[in-house]
């Protein structure tokens, strides 16, 4: 990884973590796999059979979701092909465990992966 803009990666409180994993969990779910992985999958259910449509709605979902975290990122690091790959990479793949949740379970199964996913993950390093 390129070294952060600033020089010091932020340091958010652990508030300030728990507060935007709530966030997280609600508005990007209802947006993305409420929203865009239903819509997508709605769409494409005429052309493709309902399990298809589903994976499509939830790989288009996916890199919606990691776009849409490509500004964070950018406040971080600069945007060099690495960081924008590893922003993807790691941000779709969660987002497609969370789609999984959200067709499988509902999309309040997914609403409470997402920011139990966030509040965990400091714990792995």
């Amino acid at each position: 990884m390129p070294p952060p803009l600033a020089g010091v990666l932020p340091q958010p409180s652990p508030w300030d973590g728990l507060w935007a994993s709530f966030y997280g969990g609600i508005a990007e779910e209802v947006m993305t796999r409420l929203g865009m992985a239903t819509v997508l999958a709605w769409v494409m259910a005429r052309w493709l059979g309902r399990r298809a449509a589903l994976a499509v709605g939830i790989a288009g979902s996916a890199l919606l979701f990691g776009a849409l975290h490509l500004p964070a990122a950018a406040q971080v690091w600069p945007l060099t092909a690495l960081v924008v790959a590893r922003t993807f990479v790691l941000i779709a793949v969660l987002a497609a465990l969370f789609g999984a949740a959200y067709v499988r379970h509902g999309l309040e199964h997914a609403i409470v992966t997402q920011p139990t996913s966030c509040c965990t993950w400091p714990c792995r390093r």
